[in-house]
């Protein structure tokens, strides 16, 4: 029979019927050898407990903690190394964009280099993320929606933090990392390209967004009165998960064009009649 597996073994995917079905092992593979195998095999198979994150999800979680840890530390030397300051100022400890002076370029590490750092460690992380759900579902022939789902939302971190400031020519377009910081960057970036919303895709991710909420929250009453999976309750999932992933997806869109394409989306609107003034005279 297979056996469980754990952080360092890998369980047959199929058990063995008799001892006698086990492969034998030829004497004269050398134990330098069969060393190299086991480590190339336990790098392709890398497993937390029960869970198999492979090769792709080993890089993707080294990144992701070398992100944080980036983060965490530039933050931690904003408070002078105290902990309990570093708790109290939690919510409002940031680390910034490189300015405009240094547009594309790499600035110093004290004047956003180590953003810079965090977001290239980062944008790792959630591509090896994507890439493994991928390998994952295409292993086991199931379907590709967890895996469809994280690229939108990978999509709309891109378009905030890399492609829009590369179509900008400077870094400093950027949102920052920090809870209050980044929510303080939203207001400031809708009221200095003219109220986002007057944005048409950011108001149909939002119109998206609550549909999504509305149908999975349909589709759980559906599951808990009928107590089982009819073709009503499929359509409702189905239709709940296409809005819920083309809301980052348009959000994206959004994003992409304010600046780019257009500077002050209520003069957009007004010019296309799209406006408040525009309703409320009609």
């Amino acid at each position: 029979m297979a056996q469980n597996k754990n952080i360092f073994t890998q369980a047959p995917l199929y058990g063995l019927k008799d001892a006698s079905d086990a492969p034998s092992i030829s004497t004269e593979v050398s134990s330098e050898k069969s060393s190299v195998i086991k480590t190339v095999d336990a790098l392709f198979h890398v497993q937390v407990g029960f869970i198999s994150i492979g090769l792709t999800g080993l890089a993707s979680l080294v990144c992701g903690i070398t992100a944080l840890a980036i983060v965490t530390i530039n933050m931690l030397a904003s408070v002078q190394w105290s902990p309990v300051e570093f708790i109290n100022q939690l919510f409002w400890l940031r680390l910034e964009p490189p300015s405009t002076t240094y547009q594309l370029g790499i600035p110093p590490m004290a004047e956003g280099g180590w953003w810079l750092l965090a977001v290239f460690f980062l944008t790792l992380a959630l591509l090896f993320g994507c890439t493994r759900l991928f390998m994952h579902a295409w292993k086991n022939g199931s379907g590709f929606h967890v895996p469809i789902t994280f690229v939108a939302v990978v999509w709309l971190y891109l378009v905030l933090g890399f492609i829009r400031p590369v179509l900008l020519g400077t870094w400093s377009e950027a949102a920052p990392f920090g809870i209050f910081p980044q929510l303080e960057w939203i207001v400031a970036f809708s009221i200095r390209y003219g109220n986002l919303a007057y944005n048409p895709f950011i108001i149909l991710s939002i119109v998206f967004l609550c549909l999504s909420v509305s149908l999975f929250v349909v589709n759980s009453i559906v599951d808990v009165s009928r107590r089982r999976k009819g073709a009503a309750q499929g359509t409702i999932y189905r239709g709940a998960w296409w809005f819920a992933v083309f809301c980052p997806v348009l959000a994206g869109i959004g994003l992409l064009v304010t600046g780019t394409v257009v500077d002050n989306w209520f003069v957009w609107s007004v010019e296309h009649g799209l406006g408040l003034t525009n309703l409320f005279n009609s």
